[in-house]
């Protein structure tokens, strides 16, 4: 990967050329700024001793990112961070979830990048996406709310929108 290419640009071609249905498509290294926790000195002017205090901080750190496919809920990625408090990520898209399930079930429906433009059967696809909600109870997620299927009123026609956004899991 070269300077200032998007890492989401090379996963989605290598994603493409990938020919297993799941798997550790690459992984790799990159350089971004996270929340850290530091030392620093301190002194206490009354016993004129000096201790460590630990203060929260940032810092350019590297973290390792795999980019995988799995045949229930597609594409994602784990990122582990190389510094203290060495904190992992698991970010998943629930959408891409719910396209693998309405293919396995042979249900027809056109896609969009990230979410189904129709569907031919709208009430099977909301079934699969609160399910999904109901399995994932067990985590502690940002965004894990339960979303209608609605037809948004600037798209003309029959649009389903479910609405979850991708889910990241915070390991500590």
């Amino acid at each position: 990967m070269s300077r200032g290419q998007r890492k989401d640009d090379v996963a989605n071609q290598l994603r493409s050329e990938f020919d297993k249905p799941e798997g550790v498509v690459f992984s790799g290294k990159a350089q971004e700024k996270c929340s850290v926790y530091r030392t620093e000195k301190r002194h206490n002017s009354k016993t004129n001793k000096s201790y460590a205090w630990v203060v929260k901080s940032t810092a350019m750190v590297n973290p390792y990112y795999f980019y995988c496919v799995d045949e229930d809920f597609g594409p994602f990625f784990i990122k582990f961070c190389s510094y203290f408090p060495d904190n992992a990520k698991l970010c998943l898209n629930r959408h891409e979830y719910a396209k693998r399930q309405l293919q396995r079930e042979g249900l027809p429906f056109q896609a969009l990048d990230n979410g189904v433009l129709s569907c031919e059967n709208p009430k099977r696809l909301q079934e699969i996406c609160d399910a999904l909600l109901l399995r994932s109870t067990g985590f502690s997620a940002n965004g894990f709310n339960a979303y209608r299927i609605r037809s948004p009123a600037k798209i003309a026609g029959p649009v389903i929108a479910t609405r979850f956004p991708s889910c990241k899991l915070n390991c500590r």
